[in-house]
């Protein structure tokens, strides 16, 4: 299997597998950032099954990559309010 890159999306992105190049890219940098905290011991199964959901929504937004706005947009699809919401109007 080709090594899926930024590069590669992007070669890609005119062809139709776009979204699916970018899917997986989100979700292989997610297994390799929980690969990287097990690895210095942190335990993430509780974290996990959130950034698991968190990807899952990013990619049914179309997102390439993670931002602060996709997290609040996550939060707020949920229901949730955060910090600030009240002096922003939300």
């Amino acid at each position: 299997m080709p090594r899926l890159t930024l590069q590669r999306y992007r070669d890609v992105a005119g062809h139709g597998l776009a979204s699916e190049v970018r899917d997986e890219l989100l979700r292989r940098s997610l297994d390799l950032y929980l690969r990287l905290r097990r690895s210095l011991g942190a335990e993430m199964r509780d974290p996990e099954a959130t950034l698991r959901r968190f990807v899952t929504f990013a990619e049914g937004e179309g997102a390439s990559v993670i931002t602060n706005r996709s997290g609040v947009a996550l939060a707020h699809s949920r229901g949730e309010h955060l910090p600030g919401d009240a002096a922003r109007g939300s």
